[in-house]
C-alpha cells in the first residue's frame, strides 16, 4: 500500500522531502544518484546539482568507519542495501567530501520499486558530527581520569551518609584501598581516630551547606602509614539540584610531589572548566588571561592568543544595544568590569553574535581573585530572555493589529528621548465611512480591513516611526523629522498608500488625516489635540485628504 501510494503521490512525497531536517538521497541500481533533497546537500557541501548523477566511485567524498579506518567500497551503505536487500538501521559513518571536513552521519536506508519494478536504494541520515565528539570526548576525560595519579571521587549526598560510589586507580595508589573496598562508605573511613581535626570541621560545614572547600587532612593508608592529604571537594548540580561531590585527593608528604601533583590538579580544573557549557574567563577588565573551551567554540578561535589578536578585550565582543550592557556604558576608567560592577544584577547582561550570526544573551557573574583579577561566568539566558520579551510584548501589543497601544505610549514614548526635541510631528487617521463597512460585510471583513491598514502603514513607515493603534479605527503616528513641512510629505504618502489597498470583500477605501508639529515645551496630548481637529476638518472638507494644524 505504501509503495502504491508514494508512486500515485511522488510531488507530494517530494515535497515532504524537502522539508525534512535529515539528509534523504536515493540512489539508482547502479548507483546513480537521482534525488537529493535540499538537507543532503547541506550536510555534504554540495549543491543538489552537484549531487545529482554522482555514484559511490566518484571522488568527491569517501567513507569511514566509526574507527576512522577508511570503508571498503563494498560496505557502502547504498552498496550494502543492493546487496544485501536488507534494511540499514542507525549506521554510523564518517564522511569526507571535497567541500567539508570529516562529518559523522547515523545513516539508516532501504530497497523500494519504481513503477517499472527497478530496484532504487532509499537512504536517510542525519549530520550527528557534534554528538560523536562529544562522545569520543567524554571517553577521553574518563581514561585521563583513570590513568591519573591524582586521587579523585565521587559520592552521593541523596544517599545516607554520602558514600563514594566511584573512586579512580589514583586513589588507590595514594591509600592502598582498591575500588571496591572504598565504594559504599563516607572517605571519613581514611581519618581512623584521628578525627579532631580543623579540616574535618571545614568539610562538614562546606558539604552541609552545599559549598565547595579545599583543606588539608591528616588521613591514613590500608597499611596504617600517615599522609597528609590535599583534599578538594566541590558540588555538582543538576537543573540546581545538588547531585554529586567530586573529591580530588592529593598526598602532599613530600614537597616533590606537592608540586607535580599541583599540576596535575591544574590540568583537571582546566578539563572541568572545559566541560562546562558556560563561557568562562578570567580578566583584569581590561584584558583576559585565560577562558574556557566554551569561549573559543561560541566566537571560532582556536586558543586565548588567537583571540586577542581580534579582540584585545572580551568587552570588544558585546553588541551596541540600549537594553544592555556595551561599551558606550564603560566610565572613565575603561575598565567594564568596574562598570559593570556599579549596575544592579538584572542589568548585567550582555548581547553577542556567534560564528554562525546566532544573537545570544548572556547574564555575567563576576567573582573577586586575587590581584585584581575576576573570574567571569557567561550564562547562557537567551530562552528565558526572548519568552520574557514575548510576555512583555504582548502586553504593549494591539492584540488584532500588532500595531503599539495607548499603554505602550504612555509608559515608553513618552519617555524616550525624541519627544524631548521640538522636531517631532504627530499624525492621527481614520478610516472613511468604516461604520459602512462593518454594517455592509460584518465585522470579521472590518477586521481585516484594519489588519491590511497596519501592514500599509507599517511598511510605508521609517524603523525609528512608532504607529499606535489609538482607538476602533483611529491610529496614531510619532514621527522624528527634520524641518516642520516634513510631516505633511509623510502624511501624504500615507494617504496614497492606503488608497492603493483592494481588499477582496471591501474594495477600496480611504483614510482622513491630520497632522501637526510638537513644539518646544509642549505637552504631547495638546499636540494631539491639535491633529485630532485637523483630522475631523479633513472628514469635513471630503474625507481622504491631509490636514494640516
Amino acid at each position: 500500500m505504501m509503495q502504491k501510494f508514494l508512486l500515485n503521490n511522488t510531488k507530494t512525497f517530494l515535497s515532504l522531502l524537502a522539508k525534512i531536517e535529515e539528509g534523504v538521497i536515493i540512489h539508482k541500481e547502479d548507483t546513480s544518484i537521482i534525488y537529493s533533497n535540499p538537507s543532503a546537500a547541506t550536510i555534504l557541501g554540495l549543491s543538489e546539482d552537484e549531487l545529482l548523477g554522482k555514484s559511490v566511485t566518484n571522488h568527491e567524498w569517501y567513507f569511514v568507519d566509526e574507527n576512522h579506518k577508511p570503508l571498503d567500497i563494498k560496505d557502502y551503505p547504498v552498496n550494502k542495501l543492493f546487496d544485501s536487500n536488507e534494511r540499514i538501521n542507525k549506521l554510523l559513518i564518517g564522511v569526507y567530501s571535497s567541500q567539508t571536513n570529516l562529518k559523522w552521519m547515523d545513516v539508516s536506508g532501504s530497497i523500494t520499486l519504481n513503477d517499472k519494478n527497478e530496484r532504487m536504494a532509499l537512504i536517510i541520515f542525519s549530520d550527528v558530527t557534534s554528538r560523536k565528539n562529544a562522545y569520543d570526548e567524554a571517553e577521553l576525560f574518563k581514561n585521563l581520569v583513570e590513568i591519573a595519579d591524582t586521587g579523585i571521587t565521587i559520592s552521593d549526598p541523596s544517599l545516607p551518609d554520602n558514600p563514594l560510589i566511584y573512586t579512580n586507580q589514583g586513589f588507590s595508589k595514594i591509600t592502598g584501598y582498591s575500588t571496591n573496598e572504598a565504594i559504599n562508605k563516607n572517605c571519613r573511613y581514611l581519618q581512623r581516630e584521628d578525627i579532631d581535626q580543623e579540616g574535618v570541621v571545614l568539610i562538614r560545614k562546606a558539604t552541609n551547606e552545599q559549598k565547595a572547600c579545599e583543606t588539608t587532612l591528616r588521613n591514613y593508608k590500608k597499611d596504617g602509614s600517615l599522609f597528609y592529604n590535599l583534599l578538594n571537594i566541590t558540588p555538582f548540580f543538576q537543573q540546581e539540584q545538588l547531585k554529586y561531590f567530586v573529591g580530588i585527593q592529593h598526598d602532599v608528604t613530600k614537597q616533590t610531589e606537592l608540586e607535580i601533583q599541583l599540576k596535575e590538579q591544574a590540568v583537571y580544573i582546566q578539563s572541568i572548566l572545559d566541560a562546562q557549557e558556560n563561557i568562562v574567563l578570567v580578566s583584569d577588565g581590561f584584558k583576559e588571561t585565560y577562558a574556557n573551551k566554551a569561549l573559543f567554540e561560541f566566537f571560532n578561535f582556536t586558543s586565548m592568543e588567537s583571540f586577542l589578536e581580534k579582540y584585545p578585550c572580551i568587552c570588544h565582543t558585546f553588541m551596541e544595544d540600549k537594553d544592555f550592557f556595551n561599551l558606550t556604558q564603560v566610565g572613565k576608567s575603561k575598565n567594564w568590569i568596574e562598570s559593570m560592577l556599579c549596575l544592579e544584577e538584572s542589568k548585567r547582561i550582555v548581547k553577542l553574535k556567534n560564528i554562525e550570526d546566532d544573537i545570544k544573551y548572556f547574564r555575567v557573574e563576576m567573582k573577586p581573585v586575587a590581584d585584581s583579577f575576576y573570574v567571569v561566568t557567561f550564562v547562557d539566558i537567551t530562552n528565558s530572555l526572548l519568552k520574557e520579551r514575548l510576555l512583555q510584548n504582548k502586553a504593549y501589543r494591539d492584540a488584532l493589529t500588532g500595531a503599539y497601544n495607548r499603554q505602550y505610549f504612555y509608559e515608553f514614548i513618552l519617555h524616550e528621548s525624541l519627544i524631548d526635541t521640538t522636531k517631532i510631528g504627530i499624525i492621527i487617521l481614520d478610516i472613511d465611512n468604516f461604520k459602512i463597512i462593518n454594517d455592509t460585510y460584518g465585522h470579521g471583513v472590518g477586521d481585516k480591513v484594519l489588519v491590511q491598514l497596519t501592514k500599509t502603514l507599517q511598511n510605508s513607515l521609517r524603523p525609528s516611526d512608532y504607529l499606535i493603534r489609538w482607538g476602533g479605527e483611529e491610529f496614531v503616528v510619532i514621527s522624528k523629522i527634520k524641518i516642520a513641512e516634513d510631516i505633511k510629505i509623510i502624511a501624504e504618502n500615507l494617504r496614497k498608500a492606503v488608497e492603493m489597498i483592494v481588499m477582496k470583500k471591501a474594495g477600496h477605501f480611504t483614510v482622513s488625516l491630520g497632522a501637526t508639529n510638537l513644539h518646544e515645551n509642549e505637552n504631547i496630548d495638546t499636540a494631539i489635540q491639535r491633529a485630532d481637529k485637523a483630522l475631523y476638518l479633513a472628514k469635513e472638507r471630503g474625507k481622504n485628504r491631509v490636514e494640516i494644524a
